[in-house]
């Protein structure tokens, strides 16, 4: 089997680790592990399957051996100072004695997916063209890519512990009970527009014809904010307003957890261009399709005017656009479309 090393800092969000553990599970010609410099400070259930700074030389060892024996290196920058330098592989040929993009003969991906690459999108394109085969970029940062020939776009993904017809069957349930739940789950709530967001619900909830009630609810664990996305009707990722770079105009993991269980999922989404949509459908669809996150827009205004609606529609319209969001996720999202997708992608390289 070919293999593949997701290589971070601390892998935000557990995504890269994730990603290794669905192709092991689901390729079926690949073989897939995550390094990492450090421990990720949050408890996750997978855990990378190397951590450099607390390994002992043993481990180091087996690190060196897959890392020079992998076929390609996926790798993603974290640190939001470095400058004309891939600091994290920096650290690691310190540490490890190898540097996994310049000392490593296998494809060299680049996947970038945060405030570090927002802030610095031209100096990392600057630096990409000659030292990576191929660029894979979420929906949000495609915008800012070179988009050449080398760079692709792709879906994230999440993986629900329901199956499909529980959750089909889960959405009806949901919403013909008393109270229809819309959750917000900050880590951050100025990021998130919480604030405003609070104000809106307040003004909505009032006056909706539907039984809604808002649930915001921050410092969860993993789990805990998936049990409350389970019990949900719809969820709300983030609100952009006058974050300047901060502001991400795009979702996160979150939403599609939410949507892996079938919400009605809003977020400010104007960052999100049709183009990059599109490119990451492939091979999965060649015509353009319509995104399932609906978008809040930039204002207070916007954002009230769209929930608004959202929330007024009638029970069986609703249920339908639950069902079409979740039916989208199936299309894409899940943890077998992505492997499919992702492989497709780097075989591009």
């Amino acid at each position: 089997m070919k293999k593949i090393t997701f290589v971070a800092f601390e892998d935000n969000a557990n995504v890269f680790t994730n990603w290794s553990s669905f192709i092991n599970e689901h390729s079926g010609k690949y073989q897939s592990k995550s390094l990492c410099l450090k421990k990720h400070p949050y408890n996750y259930s997978l855990q990378h399957d190397y951590d450099v700074l607390s390994s002992s030389e043993e481990e180091l060892e087996k690190a060196r051996e897959w890392l020079s024996n992998s076929d390609y290196i996926v790798y993603s920058e974290e640190d939001q100072g470095c400058y004309f330098q891939y600091s994290t592989a920096t650290q690691l040929k310190a540490s490890l004695g190898l540097d996994p993009i310049f000392d490593t003969k296998g494809k060299k991906v680049a996947f970038y997916s945060g405030t570090a690459y927002r802030k610095k999108s031209q100096m990392f394109n600057q630096m990409d063209k000659t030292s990576f085969d191929r660029i894979l970029s979420p929906l949000d940062l495609y915008r800012l890519t070179n988009k050449d020939h080398k760079t692709g776009c792709i879906f994230m993904c999440e993986q629900s512990k329901m199956t499909p017809a529980s959750i089909k069957e889960s959405i009806v349930e949901r919403f013909s009970r008393p109270e229809w739940i819309i959750s917000h789950t900050p880590t951050n709530r100025q990021i998130k527009g919480s604030d405003f967001l609070l104000k809106i619900m307040e003004k909505i909830q009032s006056s909706s014809k539907n039984p809604i009630k808002y649930v915001e609810k921050s410092g969860l664990t993993p789990q805990e904010s998936l049990d409350l996305k389970k019990e949900s009707c719809f969820y709300i990722d983030t609100l952009s307003i006058g974050l300047g770079i901060s502001a991400t105009g795009a979702h996160g993991i979150s939403s599609l957890e939410a949507l892996s269980y079938g919400n009605i999922v809003l977020s400010s989404t104007y960052n999100m261009e049709q183009k990059a949509i599109n490119k990451a459908s492939l091979p999965f669809f060649d015509t353009e399709i319509e995104y399932p996150i609906r978008n809040l827009g930039q204002t207070v205004d916007s954002a009230c005017e769209k929930i608004e609606a959202i929330m007024n529609l009638d029970k069986n319209n609703l249920i339908e656009m639950a069902l079409d969001s979740y039916s989208w996720y199936e299309n894409t999202s899940t943890p077998e479309k992505f492997v499919e997708k992702f492989i497709y992608e780097i075989e591009q390289a």
